[in-house]
C-alpha cells in the first residue's frame, strides 16, 4: 500500500513545531505498519516533496498573511495537480486547511487520474468557525464556507476527533492524538519542592486554551493563601500573547508568571522535567467542542506529569487517576482542588510519573492511533 501525505502548514514557521512533529510522526507510524509514504509541505522555500523543493512560487510566500492562503497554498494546490502521478498512490491523506477553488481541483483531478484512490481529509478541529477571529482568518473563513460543502463530491472520509458521524455529507472515521513516544526520555525522579507548586503550559496561546481561568484562580488563591507558592511557565506564544501578558501584570502576578519563547530538544526536555502539573485546554468550550484531544494533553502524560482541563478526552475517562477535570464554563479554576489533587497523588503513588508515561506507552503511540484508518484503507471497517 502507497500513500501520499499532503501536510497543508508551513513546516518552518516555528509557532507550528507541535504539528510538525505530529505530521512526522503520524507519517512514520504508516512507515511502521509497511505502508509507503511520500510527504507533501510547505516551507519558507516552497513546495517540498520528500525534503526537495519541487516548487518556489513567487506570490504570497508571507507567513500568516492573506497572500499566503490565497496565493501560496492555492499556487501549489495548482502545482500538484499538474504534476502529481495519482496513479502510484492507494490513498491521499490531507491535514485540512479552509479550501478554496484550487485545492477543490487538486482532488477533483486526483480522482479522475485515479477512480480508486481513497482521499481522506483530517479536521484538526471540527467545528473551527469559532476559533478564526483575525481578519485574515476571517477572509479565509469566506472563502471557506462557499466551498467546503463541495468536498463531498470528491473525499471518501473525513479523520474526525469528535462524535459526529458525518460532516458536510462525508462520513467520519473517529480519530485521536497521539505522541512520538520515542522522542521523549523516560522521566526521571525528582523531589519535588515542598513550599513551591510548579505548573507548566505549553503551546501556542489561543483564546480556547483558556489560561485566563487559570490566571484568575492563581489571583484568587494568592489573595487568600500568601504562604503558598505557586509558578506557572507559559512555554510558547500566539495570538492570545500579549492578552495573557496583560492579565498577568493587572492581577499582580509577575512573581508567579513566567512568559517563555518556544523551545525545543533538551531545553524543553529540562523545562518538562522541572514541572509538577501540566496546564491543558481549558477553553475548548468557547469554540464549541465538547470533545478534546489536545496534543499537549498526551505530551504532559509521556514525560510522565500529572495535568488539569476541561471538558472531555476520549484517552483519558474519568476513572483516569492522573488529571484533574474541570467544568466546560467561565468559572476560575480552583487552584485550592489543584493543590488537593497533587497532595493526593504524592501520597497515594510514589511511582506516578512512571505510571503516567506507562499509560502513554500502551494507549497514546502514534503507531496504536492509526489503526482506524488502516482498518478503513484494508476494507476491515466500513
Amino acid at each position: 500500500m502507497r500513500g501520499l501525505f499532503y501536510y497543508r502548514t508551513h513546516r518552518d514557521d516555528f509557532a507550528n513545531r507541535g504539528v510538525v512533529q505530529k505530521c512526522e510522526a503520524y507519517t512514520q507510524a504508516f512507515r511502521a505498519h509497511g505502508v509507503e509514504t511520500d510527504m507533501v509541505w510547505y516551507s519558507d522555500k516552497g513546495l517540498i516533496f520528500n525534503d526537495i523543493i519541487i516548487f518556489q512560487p513567487l506570490l504570497g510566500n508571507r507567513k500568516k498573511s492573506a497572500g499566503h492562503f490565497l496565493l501560496f497554498y492555492a499556487l501549489g494546490d495548482r502545482f500538484l495537480r499538474r504534476n502529481v502521478d495519482f496513479s502510484r498512490y492507494d490513498f491521499f491523506l490531507i491535514r485540512h486547511m479552509p479550501t478554496h477553488p484550487a485545492f477543490l481541483s487538486l482532488l477533483k483531478k486526483a480522482k479522475k487520474a485515479n477512480p480508486n484512490l481513497r482521499i481522506i481529509i483530517e479536521l484538526p478541529t471540527w467545528p473551527y468557525d469559532a476559533e478564526m477571529k483575525h481578519w485574515i482568518a476571517r477572509i479565509m473563513l469566506g472563502v471557506d464556507r462557499r466551498f467546503r460543502t463541495k468536498l463531498k463530491n470528491v473525499t471518501d472520509r473525513f479523520l474526525h476527533y469528535g462524535a459526529e458521524r458525518e460532516i458536510w455529507g462525508v462520513p467520519t472515521i473517529f480519530v485521536q492524538n497521539g505522541i512520538d513516544l520515542s522522542r521523549i526520555p523516560k522521566p526521571a525522579y525528582h523531589e519535588p519542592p515542598k513550599d513551591l507548586i510548579r505548573m507548566i503550559f505549553i503551546g501556542s496561546m489561543g483564546y480556547w486554551h483558556g489560561l485566563d481561568r487559570l490566571l484568575h484562580g492563581m489571583r484568587d488563591f494568592m489573595d487568600r493563601h500568601a504562604d503558598t507558592k505557586l509558578q506557572l511557565k507559559v512555554l510558547g506564544m500566539g495570538a492570545e500573547s500579549e492578552e495573557i501578558r496583560a492579565l498577568v501584570h493587572r492581577f499582580h502576578l509577575g512573581g508567579a508568571v513566567q512568559l517563555i519563547p518556544p523551545c525545543s530538544g533538551e531545553e524543553f526536555d529540562a523545562q518538562m522535567a522541572q514541572a509538577d502539573l501540566g496546564i491543558g485546554t481549558l477553553g475548548i468550550h468557547r469554540i464549541g467542542i465538547p470533545l478534546n484531544s489536545a496534543l499537549k494533553h498526551r505530551t504532559y502524560c509521556a514525560y510522565g506529569l500529572p495535568f488539569i482541563f476541561a471538558g472531555e478526552d476520549a484517552d483519558f475517562p474519568p476513572a483516569y487517576p492522573f488529571c484533574l477535570r474541570f467544568p466546560a464554563d467561565e468559572t476560575p479554576v480552583s487552584v485550592g482542588m489543584v493543590l488537593d489533587f497533587l497532595a493526593g497523588i504524592r501520597e497515594g503513588f510514589p511511582d506516578a510519573a512512571l505510571r503516567i508515561r506507562g499509560y502513554a506507552d500502551v494507549y497514546l503511540d502514534w503507531s496504536r492511533k492509526v489503526e482506524p484508518v488502516l482498518e478503513y484503507l484494508d476494507g476491515t471497517r466500513i
